[in-house]
């Protein structure tokens, strides 16, 4: 009996494995950021503080998910505008969110809309998750309006 062993194409370092452990712990410090920028986000009473929260976590959010792209990696930048996305809505409708809280979170959630509709449309594949993320977003936009 002999057993054929499976050798797995070993896969291609991305810039970021290729920078080494200084870029790694960039993305580290960087995700540690976002992460502190949503609790802020989901918490925030104020008005003025919010607004800048939002800013700060859209663009750093926007900047990672273009890093994502440059490194041919559309699942991470998908995965990036997505949480973005999510953030932003679920935010919206919390309970103890002042209207005008929601009314900036819904504001802003056309940005990380924008993106991933341009990604979606881009891959033919994705027909059904532009659907979705429209419907989703139609539903959201009543409240808004």
């Amino acid at each position: 009996m002999s057993a054929t062993l499976l050798k797995f194409p070993t896969p291609q370092t991305s810039a970021q494995d290729a920078a080494g452990p200084l870029a790694s712990a960039r993305f580290e410090a960087e995700t540690c950021r976002l992460e502190l920028l949503e609790h802020r986000i989901r918490s925030e009473q104020n008005e003025t503080r919010l607004a800048m929260w939002i800013d700060s976590y859209l663009d750093m959010g926007l900047e990672l998910a273009s890093h994502a792209a440059l490194n041919k990696l559309p699942c991470l930048q998908e995965s990036w505008l997505r949480r973005m996305y999510n953030l932003l809505r679920d935010a919206a409708f919390l309970n103890h969110s002042r209207a005008v809280n929601r009314t900036l979170c819904l504001e802003n959630l056309y940005q990380p809309y924008f993106a991933l509709r341009h990604l979606y449309s881009a891959q033919p594949d994705r027909r059904a998750c532009l659907k979705n993320l429209s419907r989703d977003m139609a539903v959201t936009a009543q409240y808004l309006f």
